[in-house]
């Protein structure tokens, strides 16, 4: 009876999700709870690519997860676009659709740009992707000593007052992922 009870309880402690022990594999269950209609094969394999830059830029995973459900809602096809107005070589104003974020970590264009990423990789490598914004966010960690929640900086950038608001609602809107 004693054995019995043992095996009931381990399986009460084991939470599983889509036949996925969580416990062995919690990055994909994390995903599978966010996003319950994405693909067992994508959630899988979007949460190997998360593992395997977590583990080489050293940040954590269930928060640079998070980040990106709230970034992309892990698409990686996701494009941060509005209508805006641009100026061609004839000096005429146009209005035209103006992306400044791209794939699943939204990686804005002028750090795409300092960092050296190609933009259009961005938005179809998935490893590409995911490791261009583990970089970013691991880059964040130089504020970690005096602000334990130095990854809010990977949206709202620096700690000004006008900015402290901003920090506090990405906190926010992440967590709700975790």
């Amino acid at each position: 009876m004693i054995h019995i009870n043992k095996i009931i309880l381990s399986m009460l402690l084991t939470t599983s999700i889509y036949g996925v022990e969580c416990s062995k594999h919690p990055i994909y269950c994390q995903i599978k709870k966010n996003s319950p209609k994405l693909s067992k094969k994508y959630a899988m394999k979007l949460s190997n690519v998360i593992y395997k830059a977590a583990r080489k830029h050293k940040i954590p995973a269930n928060i640079y997860t998070a980040i990106l459900k709230q970034e992309s809602g892990y698409s990686l096809r996701a494009k941060g676009c509005h209508r805006g107005i641009v100026q061609d070589s004839s000096s005429n104003f146009k209005e035209m659709k103006v992306c400044a974020d791209f794939g699943i970590s939204q990686v804005y264009y002028r750090t795409a740009y300092r960092y050296g990423f190609d933009i259009s990789k961005l938005t179809t490598d998935l490893e590409y992707s995911v490791n261009a914004g583990a970089q970013v966010l691991s880059g964040f960690k130089r504020y970690s000593r005096k602000d334990k929640d130095y990854w809010t900086r990977y949206n709202c950038g620096s700690r000004s007052t006008t900015k402290r608001d901003t920090c506090q609602i990405y906190k926010k809107l992440v967590e709700r992922y975790l």
